[in-house]
């Protein structure tokens, strides 16, 4: 589209961390003239078209968290939650107009199990609610991986086996109602698969002495 406009992007954030583990994160963006594709359904004839066109803008804030839990050396946990509201305009989409806005959310875990002190069994999992984007509701999304990781050979030796997206639920459909824009979109992907790694380190490496880093005037001893 020779008639593209640069978008304009300004971005903030704030984060705090609370006892070096915890972080809780305020983030907002604002994009003027955001450049996107959607599809558009002709009025004149049976043609679905996609086009990049620029929007008036898109916004985004967002407020998240980042929760470490430890059950003894067992079990160590990450929990990552997120909650955004998102708003798109655009006042001459072809010959329509949208301005819509909604909340949704992220939750994220993830597990890391020490079976014993050379085996480690990691299990993540993730949910997004239904997101959107311009006139395109997305269906919610959520998935769940493992990973087996064995250390031998004196701990110079990792042999891992993961797998990934193991239910085969980490996509999302399309579906658009917005006056006579009526479109759905079913996906059918598989994205799992099963990946076997080796990892050896040679030993014999020295890491270079470097001057201790003076920390007083932190207070810290």
């Amino acid at each position: 589209n020779p008639n593209l406009r640069p978008s304009r992007d300004y971005s903030t954030q704030l984060t705090y961390i609370f006892r070096q583990k915890y972080i809780f994160n305020v983030s907002y963006v604002y994009d003027k003239d955001v450049a996107r594709q959607l599809g558009y359904l002709s009025p004149d004839s049976l043609v679905l078209i996609y086009k990049t066109l620029n929007w008036n803008y898109e916004k985004r804030f967002s407020v998240s968290s980042v929760i470490p839990v430890d059950f003894g050396s067992f079990l160590k946990s990450r929990l990552t939650l997120d909650g955004t509201y998102q708003q798109d305009k655009d006042n001459h989409y072809y010959n329509i107009s949208f301005n819509r806005h909604k909340w949704f959310v992220y939750i994220g875990l993830n597990n890391s199990f020490k079976l014993s002190p050379s085996l480690q069994l990691n299990i993540d999992g993730n949910y997004i609610s239904s997101p959107m984007q311009g006139m395109y509701d997305l269906t919610a999304m959520w998935g769940v991986s493992a990973g087996l990781k064995w250390t031998f050979a004196r701990r110079n030796a990792d042999l891992t086996l993961k797998g990934n997206d193991i239910f085969n639920t980490s996509y999302c459909n399309v579906h658009m109602n917005q006056g006579l824009q009526r479109l759905h979109m079913d996906f059918t992907p598989d994205n799992r698969y099963v990946s076997l790694s080796f990892v050896y380190r040679f030993g014999g490496y020295k890491a270079k002495e470097h001057k201790k880093l003076d920390t007083s005037r932190f207070g810290q001893k």
